[in-house]
């Protein structure tokens, strides 16, 4: 296949390595990834004395660390923006409860209860946070997809590798698009956008109609 790589039958790999017949090794897969440590042992427990296993984590576990790592931190991000933007529908909410203070006072004199007066704020906070989630989501998706052609085109423009084969076991960038991952990011970004909604909604609810209706006199 390549310079280190060549398929041929088992007896005439034997014969060229002088193995007699015999095998130098045995490659075995598993489902179960994070076991393979003690996949390896029980096998070695069988296996005559002289044998020795590697395993993925021996050869890449410091890579798998550093990757998990990096979602952690990428996770912690993606929280802060997600607050940052609950924090933005708090304050619209709370300017829209400014604006309108006349109307909420009409509204209560005409026979609105206060948790009317606050679940029109949190169906509006609602209605912010599941448009914001089908956007975000949809373009998230979009642009996870399209990360790997976009990486290979700036490699071929700007004329240089950012995955080395020295570094990294594949020179491309792989992208798996989770569903769960798509589930839990835009399930807390609409609960945030709930929660952000009930502090606005509440002091809509707790306006005076009368000092409200004759400040605006």
């Amino acid at each position: 296949l390549d310079q280190a790589i060549a398929l041929l039958p088992l007896a005439l790999a034997s014969e060229l390595a002088g193995l007699d017949g015999g095998v130098s090794g045995y490659r075995v897969t598993t489902e179960q990834l994070f076991e393979v440590r003690d996949l390896a042992w029980g096998l070695l427990a069988t296996l005559p004395p002289g044998y020795f296993s590697t395993n993925w984590m021996m050869t890449h576990g410091n890579l798998y660390a550093a990757i998990q790592l990096s979602r952690d931190l990428v996770s912690i991000l993606l929280f802060s923006i997600i607050a940052v933007a609950a924090f933005n529908v708090v304050s619209s909410l709370v300017l829209v409860v400014l604006n309108k203070r006349s109307n909420i006072a009409i509204l209560l004199t005409l026979g609105a209860g206060g948790r009317d007066i606050a679940w029109i704020f949190l169906l509006q906070g609602a209605m912010i946070g599941l448009v914001g989630v089908a956007i975000g989501s949809l373009l998230g998706v979009l642009g996870s997809l399209a990360v790997p052609a976009v990486v290979q085109g700036l490699e071929g423009l700007l004329g240089l590798r950012f995955l080395s084969t020295d570094v990294y076991p594949v020179a491309f960038l792989p992208v798996d698009v989770l569903s769960r991952d798509i589930v839990l990011v835009a399930a807390t970004a609409f609960g945030m956008c709930i929660l952000a909604a009930v502090y606005p909604a509440r002091r809509a609810a707790r306006l005076a109609p009368a000092t409200v209706l004759n400040q605006e006199r």
